[in-house]
């Protein structure tokens, strides 16, 4: 007996699909099923549909239907005729497969049964493989029909075509399956529709192996008879149900045998999950709403899930449900997610969920106003306190005030000495970092008019004893950059400039300027006024703060009058806010858990707003970003300190470390105006919940009907022994990028980005060859967030578990931090390039996904502070709308916060082989001078310690079996930054900043880098656990942190980070190359079926 017939046998296996790049590997189908209007039969029916599945299983995606209705102009290209009628009117048995021309093949017979085993045998068979068949007797062999052949042969329901013959000449018996296939019930082991939209469980999903997908389903066609509509919507039902699998078994569907069929549905097939269509025939019933009804039942956990209606009724809904129960990801994505999200909020009412307690009347708003009095009118009240008198005096005054505010102190100083007959010598000088403000305001231009050859500047140690939050070298913190401004200033070489700690020193700075001939040329030396007091007054030890303060000194005739530090405002305001404001925050959430209720993860408060204007300096020194800005170093104090006492507060009371306190807003205005120097607080509780949160599957719902017309989508079931009914809501959600428009390219490298200029630009990349943009989740406070996705196929179904295996891809995260502005400008012009003609080379091998802008609340609030404060560091916007981190959430299920769900799912949807999460650092000095000058718990990164640096996992373990793969990866990455100029020049300039700044003087605070073109560094601490790659080695081999000093860059330095995150982009998808892929067929044991699995191939 000859083998099976196969497709290979009727077409050249070129010409059955688009770019075939082998088995498993081809983007699309040429082959089209062309299948008469009349053609009703249900096991007909379901012969195409299991030839339909295994096509579509072959490919990666398509574009138009496999299925098209026969007519007298035949679409060009590969086709298929099916047709229930035969050219042998004597034997209703017989089947006819006719080669038409080298592209068209029809299959023909009066026996359903017949076509149904044969449109079976092309199913299982192997495509794409010549067979080799033997005339008889003279056993010479034919390969495959050519045009104008004609086989035919006499079927046998033992799945034999017997008499075969091709033009006349003898073939024998030919087998239409290489088994007698056995069809057996099989236990249904665990109901999957838990969700009306969501098919939890129908596809099997091994620990061993996380790439396979084992479609677990069949199809029953329970009418004898089904119209070529409700055909096409099988059809597209289950192909995308194909489309989302890695394994199949076939044959998936069956037709009813007329009435020698008992009816039963799931007697056949190796699916645990059987769905049973029924056509009704409505006859002629007039436009009314059942004509276009469809009905889904699943009422019997254990047993099938009805589906009925009528013809139009099919065609109109069960391709939109299968689709919307479905998607996990993708376009479409966000309309599933809001209907699931409306079933769970109806369930969760109706079953009474227990709410979260309001919070009690007690708890109210924390309102505090402070009017703050001046510095410089304490200033001039101490002078009133000078006796007259006559001859020179000296007056030395420190304020952090502005130039202006300064100068007019400075004159008013003078006038009242004047008038206290006094000859007086006065210098008004800048209090915030003194030391590098008195050496550039006063030293400097005598510097200028003397050309010294060399500089030494000299700082005493800082006294560390007693609890000192400051670090021996606080001095020459404060100096930073100095030598560097003086140099350039100077035009003398930055290493003439130098830094020296002595320890005997009497002042606190000391300055000597030298000639060619190392003679002096000019002194000075002098001290600063600073005070001291605990780093939390409400809860001392811990920790002693000294920050430097404003002061005047008055002296005569070698007589020191007046020695006297003052607080500034900022001080003034730091002591209302630590002894009014903290202790009034902490009774209030004392209340809170004593009256109200920690049920569901609520913050304590919705908002607590900060506002402070004060006058204070605040100017670019004109080296790279560096500043004097005071109040930007409060915005940094408030932010971090309210954090360390609900941090304090949550350990005292043995709370749980998912409470959070709530969103921080501190903003500042370095101009007080009329009004003075002044701060209004305002700390809102929460009274209910808010907060936006997403459906995430497991849910047990009461429902055992859908019924879908045109009115609508109705659920019933019965919830508490009381029927119930609910009605789905398809308005549109906002969300949809055209609510944006669209925004001329290219995306800008030297602007930072408005999130509304993100969606913009989204916008338009999704119109681009080969990117879709989709929203993945919403944030706690409901705004879109976009997954942008970028792979060289393009079609209605693409199968992106098999793309995945097909070619590795690469997953891009994009400002996890807000105030980390360059990675969306480097993702979104990444984006551009993958949609342009070169770069969609790059995706004929691998795929790219990216999250842009992963953080919306975060940047929502950086927007609101940037526009005052747009060359701060803005740490207030760092974090999400609670003020809390995320990423230690990305492996919980569900998270705490719906913003975790993006990259989570976007992980699982991939599995991607590399990721990379595109930060950023401080892009100048990071300080807080009320935390002991370095930012508390952040002190290495007070200074940048190179332009672009990656820490990666196993970096620190050369024994560990991706340790060699590592050493690789970083190796292409730095030859990747290498070939930027401009930034292998900013890196050598700021690794030498680091280490004469930080490195060298406190080597057990700041750890080591090195002046190549990438400085490679561990995993910081906790950050391991929330590494992929840490967490799925077998699955994502590296996840990169990239950094790059952008909190807040612009212009050039903006311009230059982006270049380094797009370089590490670029070399990243670049390093994969597509991998060998195979469909490898088994026989499933008992079940009669073959399984088909697309796997990567082991050669």
């Amino acid at each position: 007996m000859q083998e099976i017939i196969t497709l290979g046998f009727l077409f050249d296996p070129k010409d059955l699909f688009v770019n075939d790049r082998g088995s498993g590997g081809s983007d699309g189908l040429n082959l089209r099923l062309v299948v008469s209007p009349d053609l009703k039969d249900a096991i007909v029916w379901s012969g195409i549909l299991n030839l339909c599945a295994r096509l579509c299983f072959e490919t990666l995606s398509f574009d138009t239907s496999l299925i098209v209705q026969k007519n007298d102009a035949i679409e060009k290209g590969t086709s298929l005729l099916v047709d229930l009628h035969g050219l042998d009117k004597k034997d209703p048995g017989v089947v006819t497969i006719e080669k038409i021309d080298d592209k068209q093949v029809r299959i023909l017979s009066t026996s359903a049964q017949a076509l149904e085993m044969v449109l079976n045998c092309l199913a299982i068979s192997s495509l794409g493989i010549p067979l080799a068949l033997d005339f008889v007797p003279d056993q010479t062999e034919i390969n495959t029909l050519t045009s104008g052949d004609r086989l035919t042969g006499i079927f046998k329901p033992q799945g034999i075509l017997s008499n075969c013959s091709i033009n006349g000449r003898t073939l024998g018996d030919i087998c239409l399956t290489t088994m007698g296939v056995k069809m057996e019930r099989k236990e249904k082991k665990y109901p999957f529709l838990f969700h009306p939209l969501d098919f939890i469980g129908l596809y099997r999903k091994e620990l061993a192996t996380p790439t396979s997908q084992t479609l677990d389903a069949v199809w029953y066609i329970q009418s004898p008879a089904i119209s070529f509509n409700t055909g096409i919507a099988l059809f597209n039902a289950i192909s995308a149900m194909v489309m989302e699998a890695t394994v199949i078994s076939l044959p998936m569907v069956a037709g009813c045998q007329g009435s020698t069929d008992s009816g039963e549905p799931g007697i056949f097939g190796s699916g645990s999950f059987c769905f049973v269509v029924n056509e009704i025939d409505l006859g002629d019933v007039g436009d009314n709403k059942s004509t276009r009804q469809l009905t889904v039942q699943f009422s019997d956990l254990t047993g099938p899930i009805n589906i009925s209606g009528s013809a139009q009724g099919f065609s109109d809904h069960l391709s939109s449900w299968v689709d919307l129960a479905l998607n996990q990801g993708g376009p479409g994505f966000s309309r599933s997610q809001t209907l699931r999200n409306q079933i769970d909020g109806f369930v969760g009412d109706a079953h009474d969920r227990e709410e979260i307690m309001p919070i009690h009347e007690k708890v109210l708003p924390i309102v505090h106003e402070f009017v703050l009095g001046s510095e410089t009118d304490e200033i001039l009240e101490l002078l009133s306190s000078v006796e007259t008198g006559q001859g020179a005096i000296f007056c030395e005054i420190w304020t952090s005030k502005p130039a202006d505010i300064r100068s007019q102190l400075n004159n008013k100083i003078k006038n009242i000495l004047i008038s206290k007959g006094y000859n007086p010598e006065i210098l008004t000088l800048n209090a915030f970092k003194p030391g590098i403000c008195r050496i550039l305001d006063i030293d400097l231009p005598v510097l200028l008019k003397k050309k010294p050859a060399r500089i030494h500047i000299t700082y005493r140690p800082f006294d560390t004893e007693n609890n000192a939050m400051e670090l021996e070298h606080r001095w020459l913190h404060e100096l930073f950059p100095v030598a560097e401004i003086l140099a350039q200033k100077l035009s003398i070489p930055e290493e003439a400039v130098m830094l020296f700690m002595v320890n005997d020193q009497k002042e606190i700075y000391g300055l000597t300027a030298f000639d060619q001939q190392n003679s002096i040329l000019f002194q000075d030396h002098f001290s600063p006024f600073f005070h001291t007091f605990e780093y939390m007054e409400f809860c001392p030890g811990q920790g002693i703060v000294s920050p430097t303060c404003a002061g005047i000194t008055i002296i005569r005739e070698d007589q020191v009058l007046i020695s006297q530090s003052i607080s500034t405002d900022r001080d003034r305001f730091w002591k209302q806010f630590q002894t009014a404001f903290i202790p009034d925050l902490i009774k209030s959430m004392e209340r809170r858990i004593q009256f109200g209720s920690l049920e569901g993860q609520q913050p304590f408060f919705e908002s607590i707003q900060v506002d402070v204007h004060i006058d204070e300096s605040n100017f670019r020194l004109g080296f790279m970003d560096e500043q004097i800005s005071p109040m930007e170093k409060l915005h940094e104090d408030i932010y971090f300190f309210l954090l360390k006492v609900f941090e304090r507060f949550v350990i005292q009371y043995g709370l749980p470390e998912s409470l959070k306190l709530g969103q921080i807003l501190p903003r500042v205005d370095s101009t007080a105006g009329s009004k003075g120097a002044r701060a209004s607080i305002r700390a809102i509780p929460v009274k209910e919940n808010k907060f936006a949160s997403d459906y995430s599957g497991g849910s047990v719902m009461p429902f055992d009907t859908l019924a879908m017309d045109q009115d609508g989508w109705i659920l019933s079931g019965t919830l508490m022994g009381e029927k119930c009914s609910f009605t789905l809501d398809f308005s549109p959600t906002e969300s949809d990028l055209a609510y944006f428009g669209d925004i001329s390219g290219p995306v800008p490298d030297d602007l930072v980005l408005t999130s509304e200029t993100v969606g913009r630009h989204l916008s338009r990349l999704n119109k681009m060859a080969h990117i879709q943009v989709w929203e993945i989740t919403r944030s706690l406070q409901g705004r879109p967030i976009y997954a942008v996705e970028a792979f060289a196929v393009k079609g209605c179904r693409v199968s992106v578990p098999r793309l995945r295996l097909a070619r590795p891809t690469v997953l891009f995260n994009a400002r996890h931090h807000a105030n980390e502005v360059s990675s969306t400008n480097a993702v979104l012009r990444f984006v551009e390039f993958l949609g342009s003609d070169q770069g969609q080379a790059c995706l004929e091998t691998t795929n790219a996904v990216f999250i842009p802008l992963e953080n919306v609340d975060g940047v929502a609030t950086f927007e609101s502070l940037y526009v005052k404060n747009s060359c701060d560091i803005l740490h207030a916007a760092r974090y999400n709308a609670l003020g809390a981190e995320f990423y230690n959430e990305y492996f919980k299920h569900p998270p705490a916060f719906p913003e975790a769900f993006a990259k989570q799912r976007l992980w699982h949807r991939w599995l991607p082989e590399l990721m990379a999460d595109l930060h950023g650092v401080p892009g100048h000095e990071w300080c807080q001078p009320y935390a002991g000058y370095l930012p508390k718990g952040f002190r290495e990164f007070w200074i940048p310690r190179a332009f672009v640096y990656v820490h990666l996992p196993f970096l620190e373990d050369p024994g560990h079996p991706m340790y060699e793969q590592t050493m690789g990866l970083i190796g292409i990455m730095r030859r990747a930054i290498a070939e930027e100029a401009k930034i292998v020049a900013a890196n050598k300039k700021i690794t030498a900043l680091y280490q004469k700044y930080a490195r060298i003087p406190e080597p057990d605070v700041f750890p080591k880098t090195d002046s190549t073109e990438l400085t490679a560094l561990p995993l910081l601490g906790r950050a391991r656990n929330f590494n992929f790659a840490v967490q799925y080695p077998d699955i994502t081999r590296a996840e990169v942190v990239v950094e790059v000093p952008d909190e807040v860059a612009h212009g050039e330095n903006l311009a230059l980070c982006v270049a380094a995150h797009y370089q590490i982009q670029k070399v990243l998808i670049q390093n994969l190359n597509q991998r060998d892929v195979r469909i490898i067929e088994l026989q499933v044991s008992g079940s009669g079926c073959i399984e088909f699995e697309f796997c990567i191939s082991q050669a």
